[in-house]
This record gives structure tokens, C-alpha cells and sequence, in this order.
């Protein structure tokens, strides 16, 4: 039941707000990278063209963080993603997907799926993804969601561009998810500073309804 209460904390509208990102988050290791105490996850200054530049605790217990990248396209447009990682036991990517999706997908007015379904090109490393077309503000718009599973640990990317760049965030885009994801996969299976047990009692760490928007 509790695995489920978590799940579906995802679609409820709930008041949270980014807090500054406290000393017990991350942790700053060599080259400037990033690493989360708490999963071992790590986010480099820079990755596959991108560069790091912001991030939260959006929990305030270190177990839902954010992280945003952001590199300029060749038109005047810029493509943002913004990774999250929450503690979530037992949820499958496609089911984190499927939860996440509606909220994320909110802002994205006239939308209609590009691809969609499990996402497989990094060997031993499956998640979900769904690529989206419509209209954001008046403009035409791509977004993009990425979710995948680490032991109890989810990752989550979302990607954000102008349509007019589509071919080169296309290509932009999996080069980040898959060298985040393969990066991550290293440590986040066997983190160095668990959470403790009693943190999985509190649902409100589990209320992650995405700040994306923001």
C-alpha cells in the first residue's frame, strides 16, 4: 500500500516548493560533479554538450532533488532539461511514466505523441520515454519525458525546446539522457549514504508532483 500511496502522490497538486538546496543533497566531487548523498547519483558540470545550472532540494529531505541543464541550439532557441531523482521503492519506469505524464504534459497545449514507449538504447539500463509535439505559450513547442529505475531510486528527465530545433534536439537529447543514465548507473545501484528506513514512512517525501513548470 505504501508503494502505492507513493505513486499516486505524483498527480496531487500539492503546495511544494523548491527549497535552496541544503549541504546534506549533494556533494561536490571532482571536475565540478555533483554527487546526491543520499542515491549516488551524479550530474556533472557538463554533459553531452550541456551545462549544469541550477539545483534543488524539492523535498527538503534530500530524497526528491532536481537538477537543470541547458544548452543553445543553433537558432536562437535554447533546449532545457531538467532531471529529478526521488525515492520511490518498487515503481517501474513505465508506471512512473505513466503517473508523472498527465503533469507534466499539462502546460503542453494541442499535444500529440512523436514516439512513446519503452526506451532500450543504453544495453541493461531500459527505462520509458515519450517525445511530444505541440504548443507551449503560443509557440510551437517539443517536450520530452524520461523515466528510469535504480534499485529504490527513479530518475526522471525532462527535455523542453522550440519545434523549430526538433532535428538538433532530437539528437541532443539522447546523447544527454543516455550519458546521464549511463553515468549514474555506475554508483546510484549501491549508494555510499542511504537514506534511513523510517524516511519511507513519510508519504509527504513522496509528493513529487513535478516543478517542471516552474
Amino acid at each position: 500500500m505504501l508503494k502505492l500511496a507513493a505513486g499516486l502522490m505524483l498527480c496531487v497538486p500539492a503546495a511544494l516548493q523548491a527549497q535552496p538546496t541544503p549541504e546534506r543533497a549533494f556533494v561536490e566531487g571532482e571536475d565540478g560533479v555533483l554527487v546526491h548523498q543520499a542515491s549516488g547519483f551524479r550530474f556533472p558540470q557538463e554533459v553531452a554538450g550541456f551545462v549544469r545550472s541550477d539545483t534543488a532540494d524539492l523535498a527538503g529531505s534530500g530524497e526528491y532533488v532536481g537538477v537543470k541543464y541547458s544548452r543553445p541550439l543553433s537558432t536562437d532557441g535554447t533546449l532545457t532539461l531538467r532531471a529529478a531523482v526521488v525515492r520511490i521503492p518498487g515503481l517501474s519506469p513505465e508506471a512512473h511514466y505513466t503517473i508523472t505524464k498527465p503533469v507534466v504534459m499539462a502546460s503542453l497545449a494541442d499535444s500529440r505523441p512523436v514516439a512513446e514507449g519503452p526506451y532500450e538504447r543504453i544495453e541493461g539500463s531500459a527505462g520509458y520515454r515519450g517525445v511530444f509535439t505541440g504548443s507551449f505559450e503560443g509557440n510551437p513547442w517539443m517536450r520530452g519525458l524520461w523515466t528510469f529505475e535504480r534499485g529504490e531510486w527513479d530518475l526522471r528527465i525532462r527535455a523542453d525546446v522550440p519545434r523549430i530545433d526538433l532535428i538538433q534536439a532530437d539528437e541532443a537529447m539522447e546523447d544527454f539522457v543516455s550519458a546521464l543514465n549511463a553515468g549514474s548507473s555506475l554508483v546510484a545501484a549501491s549508494p555510499s549514504n542511504p537514506v534511513e528506513d523510517d524516511a519511507v514512512a513519510d508519504p509527504a517525501s513522496a509528493a513529487i508532483r513535478p516543478p517542471e513548470d516552474r
